[in-house]
């Protein structure tokens, strides 16, 4: 059952992501702070390897390859991908190789990764993906390797923080009128059933990498519901 439905968001998010591929440029994907802070975590040099999980058109893989040896850019979207190969040619940039594939089955070799960095894709993934997906990342990384998170971190109003950017939210696309009205409902159906967005508390992402075996786990939060979690693979 658990496969079945894995396989049905997989087609939904591979559908949806295609689709946006066409305007995503044109708004960007907003957050620069919290790409701009991912960035400037990720500590590489030119002999470094490293994997961008859903990695869009390019927000962290292009300037973490002007600095390390190959990205790996993993998206779900083959025209998303087109367009981070494109970008990259136009900013003379030619270490990047696209992976078009699905964060739940993309897979490296052991100990072959120096640094695993994502924004805003892992809170797509169903809650034991989320747990399976810190063991596999852990696998990837060479000893003393490290994993840096961007992303939502929070949940459905069970503490203050998240009853905090809820009501954000809310008081935010009520502002706007009848389209933040739409967009209301909408979220409410994403977030509540979780269809297709499900971010987890902070304490959930700390739980998934100790449970991995993951060390010296740090975070820090960005603005709002945003969070960048860091943790190190045991030397």
């Amino acid at each position: 059952m658990l496969e079945l439905l894995r396989k049905t968001l997989l087609k939904h998010q591979k559908s949806r992501w295609i689709k946006m591929s066409a305007t995503w440029d044109e708004g960007g994907m907003g957050l620069t702070k919290v790409v701009e802070t991912l960035v400037d975590q990720v500590n590489c040099n030119e002999s470094s390897k490293i994997v961008d999980l859903g990695s869009g058109s390019g927000q962290l893989s292009i300037p973490l390859a002007k600095r390390s040896e190959i990205v790996y850019a993993v998206d779900i979207s083959p025209p998303m991908l087109d367009q981070l190969v494109q970008k990259a040619k136009e900013q003379g940039v030619e270490n990047i190789k696209p992976v078009a594939g699905s964060i739940e089955e993309v897979k490296f070799d052991p100990s072959s990764i120096d640094f695993v960095v994502t924004n805003y894709a892992l809170h797509h993934l169903l809650d034991s993906d989320k747990q399976l997906i810190a063991k596999t990342i852990f696998s990837w990384l060479k000893p003393g390797g490290k994993i840096i998170i961007g992303d939502m971190m929070f949940g459905r109003g069970s503490d203050s923080r998240d009853r905090e950017i809820i009501k954000g939210k809310l008081t935010a696309l009520i502002k706007r009128g009848p389209g933040g009205w739409f967009r209301i409902i909408k979220n409410v159906f994403r977030y509540s059933l979780r269809f297709s967005e499900r971010p987890v508390p902070i304490e959930t992402w700390v739980q998934n990498l100790t449970q991995a075996g993951f060390e010296n786990i740090d975070y820090e939060k960005i603005v709002a519901e945003a969070v960048i979690m860091s943790a190190n693979k045991p030397s």
